[in-house]
């Protein structure tokens, strides 16, 4: 993991070189390209590549570097190495968490009950896609094509913000009422270390600047628990899928100005 970081920061230090090293010239026609790009991440978690029951998407970022070869005017190959958050809302909290309740000090341990209801997920990754491009015809000045690949992605860490339950055992019937704030843990024990998944999209150029709109639809299961918690619930596999819009910069045509 370490060494992902530093790879993605000698990258990121390397681009502002790149005009002074004469990077992706070959007789006037630039190749070879590489640049930077963020964008708007909209994610959520799928079983049977449908949306989770009661979960909502989550909004999250990307940040990253791209570089790719154009092999020929119809075909090119890509690839990225990005950190991305992404997550979900308003999961089950039996997903994740083996027991969901929390245990309380032994003053209150037999008048109170305390349990998680609601989590919100938040995950933390460095993902590196390979993508091949199928250029589209030109629009005057604004070039066009799709795009189709893999990822793989490392799921550094996750952490969950749990809307929490307190019920009070010393009224007949018991009363319940829930905190309004959402207290968080880090489950990333709860998660698989890695996520594979596959990548459809679309991208413009004008000029030095690109967008692109891509779908990810995850192929593995990302959760890491036992098929039954505590309460011997059975918890079903779920994948991540989430859509995605970036903006970038192409390094060597915006040097080549």
């Amino acid at each position: 993991m370490k060494k992902s970081v530093i790879i993605f920061c000698c990258i990121v230090l390397f681009l502002p070189n790149a005009h002074s090293l004469g990077l992706g010239q070959s007789a006037g026609d630039n190749r070879f390209y590489f640049g930077a790009k963020g964008g708007l991440v909209s994610s959520v978690f799928a079983q049977d590549f449908q949306k989770m029951e009661t979960t909502e998407s989550r909004t999250g970022f990307s940040l990253g570097v791209f570089a790719g070869y154009q092999i020929s005017d119809f075909i090119g190959l890509s690839v990225e190495a990005l950190y991305v958050k992404e997550g979900t809302m308003h999961l089950d909290p039996n997903y994740i968490y083996f027991y969901n309740g929390i245990s309380s000090s032994e003053t209150y341990s037999q008048s109170i009950t305390i349990q998680r209801v609601n989590s919100n997920i938040v995950l933390h990754n460095f993902e590196f896609p390979v993508l091949a491009c199928f250029s589209l015809p030109k629009l005057g000045s604004l070039n066009a094509k799709l795009f189709a690949g893999g990822s793989f992605d490392l799921i550094y860490n996750a952490y969950a913000y749990n809307l929490l339950s307190v019920t009070s055992n010393n009224t007949n019937p018991s009363t319940s009422y829930v905190l309004s704030d959402r207290y968080y843990d880090n489950v990333t024990s709860s998660f698989a270390a890695y996520n594979l998944s596959g990548i459809l999209g679309i991208g413009f150029e004008y000029g030095a600047y690109c967008v692109d709109i891509r779908y990810k639809l995850g192929f593995v299961p990302i959760n890491n628990m036992a098929t039954y918690n505590l309460q011997n619930q059975y918890k079903a596999d779920f994948t991540s899928n989430a859509l995605i819009i970036s903006v970038g910069v192409n390094m060597i045509e915006l040097f080549n100005k």
